[in-house]
């Protein structure tokens, strides 16, 4: 339903401006251009979603943390560590060891020095944080998982 609403130019009775105020209804639209992004670059994270998804919709912050949010409590994506997403299916049928090997990319590529807090959920496929090594340099250190043999830095 939207609103409308006339204004009539006192000065010229002729002129009839009509404004139509629409509804925001791009979720759905901005949900499916999140997972298409996911399904293009396998792992996200919350930077790289917030400015891609920027470039296309304009979409604040708080808007944007929403849709996650409502992304992940419908379990189509899994929020990992440090703000970073995928979809459901890439934990089950991608190996670990990928996973963690494109996050350490993205880690290094955007600078990251800390892990952020979770957006929408605490419970990870896969534990993992930020420490700072020689100079510089930020390294993903792995936490105890079943998956792995012990928790190494990788």
């Amino acid at each position: 339903m939207s609103l409308k609403h006339t204004l009539l130019d006192d000065e010229s009775d002729f002129l009839n401006l009509e404004i139509e105020i629409l509804p925001r209804n791009e979720n759905d639209e901005i949900s499916n251009y999140i997972i298409e992004l996911l399904k293009t670059h396998i792992v996200l994270h919350w930077r790289e979603i917030a400015k891609l998804v920027r470039e296309k919709y304009t979409v604040s912050v708080e808007r944007l943390q929403n849709i996650l949010r409502d992304l992940v409590y419908s379990e189509r994506i899994v929020e990992l560590p440090c703000r970073f997403f995928t979809l459901s299916h890439v934990i089950e049928r991608e190996s670990l060891q990928d996973i963690i090997s494109i996050v350490e990319m993205k880690v290094q590529r955007l600078n990251l020095s800390r892990c952020s807090p979770p957006l929408a959920s605490s419970k990870y496929p896969i534990r993992f944080r930020i420490s700072r090594s020689n100079g510089k340099e930020h390294r993903l250190m792995l936490m105890a998982n079943p998956n792995f043999l012990s928790s190494e830095t990788i």
